[in-house]
């Protein structure tokens, strides 16, 4: 995990950060661990890795998010969806939708986090 974070903290641009994460990342038995614990830094890129990772690994079913998660995940993305960082909302907002996605709990979950931000019109 730790070398995971060590590259991904070297990464430059977000189309590497994309195909890392589609080709290498994702496949990982600790994505969701990794995908959380990069949501939570305070550096664009990790996050959006962890978005991105999100994103792929529920639309895969490789990961599961728990309430306990999917509160964490809510939490950070209405963060940045409050945000100007565009290229970042649209990882954001791909990982939000595929939590949706997933079931109905979810789907209620995400749409009264998104409600609290006056954006429950784009679920």
């Amino acid at each position: 995990k730790e070398k995971a974070l060590q590259w991904m903290a070297e990464t430059t641009t977000q189309e590497i950060a994309e195909i890392a994460t589609m080709n290498m990342y994702q496949h990982l038995a600790f994505a969701k661990e990794l995908a959380m614990d990069c949501i939570a830094k305070p550096e664009r890129m990790m996050q959006l890795y962890g978005y991105c990772l999100l994103a792929r690994g529920i639309a895969n079913g490789k990961i599961m998010l728990d309430n306990k998660d999917r509160e964490c995940l809510l939490q950070y993305a209405s963060q940045v969806l409050i945000g100007d960082d565009v290229a970042l909302k649209h990882s954001v907002w791909n990982a939000v939708q595929r939590c949706a996605d997933s079931d109905a709990e979810s789907l209620a979950d995400c749409k009264k986090a998104l409600k609290a931000i006056k954006m429950d019109d784009w679920l």
